[in-house]
């Protein structure tokens, strides 16, 4: 991942858990694929 997604990333992982979220896993891979943010 290069620096522009690895930020914007970082940024709505920390948007998520300002809203209350609670982030259990990130980058999470299967066979079906990736979800960056759990």
């Amino acid at each position: 991942m290069n620096n522009k997604g690895r930020l914007a990333e970082m940024k709505s992982a920390n948007y998520l858990r300002n809203k209350g979220y609670t982030l259990v896993d990130h980058n999470f891979h299967s066979r079906f694929g990736e979800i960056d943010l759990v």
